[in-house]
């Protein structure tokens, strides 16, 4: 059935985390390569940052489990990535619980 499938992906979630030492890099995120790849030579042109680069030093990068993603990582430090898969995010159940419940206590 699509709607248990759907239903089960929408609370699901995925990330990337990155294991690096220092704070001295920069992230980009796209929907492919050209598009990290853009971002990266903006940056590089550009003295002020992007708006695409994230200015928050994040080393969990979260990506959208209906769309594909590309990340690109600039740095000058060893670092190592890894994927994490999560088939539900209890986060996103309870959250949604929460706003089921407030909007079903509201006040007509």
């Amino acid at each position: 059935m699509v709607y248990s499938s759907y239903l089960m992906f929408s609370r699901s979630s995925s990330s990337v985390r990155l294991q690096i030492e220092s704070d001295a890099f920069v992230h980009f995120q796209g929907r492919n390569a050209s598009e990290v790849l853009e971002s990266h030579r903006q940056h590089q042109s550009s003295w002020l940052p992007s708006p695409s680069v994230s200015t928050w030093q994040t080393r969990d990068l979260r990506l959208n489990p209906f769309t594909e993603a590309c990340v690109g990582v600039l740095t000058k430090e060893r670092y190592s990535v890894s994927s994490h898969a999560y088939r539900v995010n209890y986060w996103l159940v309870a959250m949604t619980a929460v706003g089921i419940g407030l909007f079903a206590a509201a006040p007509k």
